[in-house]
């Protein structure tokens, strides 16, 4: 099969690193997958997505996979055309917003991965009290101590937010089949 994404398609992927790790340990698996990133294809070969420390960025498909593992392409159940188009658009004029380091998710001005997936589809995609604890011990993640300390803020716990995980599992969406030689995990 040589099925070519499209735009507004959905990729979900585990990337590597500590703030990384810290989301995966904030939420419970589904089937094993294990997801703390998100990103928004706007052809099949490029995606926009909001990365620590760049911001609302334009990626090649290529150097994205190459930061994580676990990838799954999803896309968005009974999306018109006209949805996907005003989409893009949306998604094209927040490029070069900063990176939301608060995950406040309450601003256009800047934007975590799944903040920016929920901006452009607010119809598909609502807000959740976030939180930053451990799911196995309850206690605050030490990255996300450190993290929000050096910031000289509170942990936002129970603040209204979003998770690529909490994304991934909206009935909303529908795996897309393996393509490219790329490999997608089977959840």
């Amino acid at each position: 099969m040589n099925l070519v994404f499209q735009t507004a398609d959905l990729l979900f992927q585990k990337r590597l690193g500590l703030t990384g790790e810290a989301i995966v340990a904030s939420r419970s698996v589904l089937n094993e997958a294990e997801f703390n990133h998100v990103a928004f294809f706007i052809s099949d070969a490029h995606l926009i997505h909001a990365v620590d420390p760049h911001g609302v960025e334009k990626i090649a498909l290529s150097a994205l996979l190459s930061s994580g593992q676990n990838v799954q392409v999803m896309r968005i159940k009974h999306l018109n055309s006209r949805s996907k188009t005003l989409a893009l658009k949306k998604a094209l004029t927040q490029l070069g917003k900063r990176y939301d380091f608060d995950f406040s998710g309450n601003t256009d001005k800047a934007f975590y991965c799944s903040s920016l997936i929920q901006y452009l589809f607010p119809q598909y995609f609502k807000q959740q009290p976030m939180t930053f604890k451990d799911k196995n011990t309850q206690t605050f993640h030490p990255h996300w101590l450190e993290h929000f300390d050096k910031l000289g803020k509170a942990i936002p716990e129970g603040a209204l937010g979003t998770h690529p995980m909490g994304l991934f599992q909206s009935n909303c969406l529908a795996p897309v089949p393996q393509s490219h030689g790329i490999p997608l995990q089977n959840v």
